[in-house]
């Protein structure tokens, strides 16, 4: 078994102008073969994040929250589950206490001037 990303690109970003937008999906895959050819079957979806939302602190807390509930669930090795934890890290970082707190007070000091 082994972790991989998949990308999609999201429709809605293509009737918008800019640049196009993409989800971001984690998956743990095993390899076989299929009629003497290299093929991957899904094993376990982890979770997906949007281009847009990989610089949040809290979404990427909620796909690390859901990608730790059901690496558990898997009872994994503890050397495959650091492997994947280190593929799912190299594109959504855990964020750090610091960067929640940041967030929060961030997103506070917008609802404390809106309401003014």
């Amino acid at each position: 078994m082994f972790a991989r990303w998949k990308s999609q690109l999201l429709r809605k970003s293509l009737r918008h102008r800019g640049s196009p937008k993409h989800a971001y999906y984690a998956i743990i895959v095993e390899a076989y073969k299929k009629d003497g050819r290299p093929a991957q079957r899904l094993v376990r979806y982890i979770g997906g994040i949007r281009e847009q939302d990989l610089n949040s602190p809290f979404h990427r807390k909620e796909f690390w929250e859901r990608a730790d509930r059901i690496m558990a669930e898997m009872n994994l090795a503890p050397q495959m589950r650091s492997s994947f934890e280190q593929k799912f890290a190299a594109k959504v970082p855990r964020p750090s206490r610091s960067e929640l707190l940041a967030e929060i007070n961030g997103s506070l000091g917008i609802r404390q001037i809106s309401r003014a």
